[in-house]
């Protein structure tokens, strides 16, 4: 955050800048109807964020919707050399 400010030209002070990390912090954001889409039309009660753990996916696709999630990600991504690993 102080080198995405530093590089815009602003200074953020102590204050600012704890706002800014609980702001956005996993929980704040979990609970802020602004970041969680509870608001939309068909969006689960407990809105987009689920626990913030890698490889909880396992937990909501199936096995057709991983089948074709990697097929249309793998088409996406050939030729750009970015790898990423989804078990992290």
């Amino acid at each position: 955050m102080e080198k995405i400010a530093k590089f815009i030209g602003k200074e953020i002070s102590p204050e600012t800048r704890d706002r800014i990390v609980q702001q956005t912090s996993f929980g704040a954001m979990k609970s802020s109807e602004h970041t969680n889409y509870t608001w939309v039309e068909g969006m689960k009660k407990n809105g987009y964020f689920r626990k913030g753990k890698v490889g909880q996916w396992k937990n909501y696709f199936t096995e057709e919707q991983n089948e074709l999630f990697d097929n249309v990600f793998n088409d996406k991504l050939t030729g750009t050399g970015l790898i990423i690993d989804f078990e992290g």
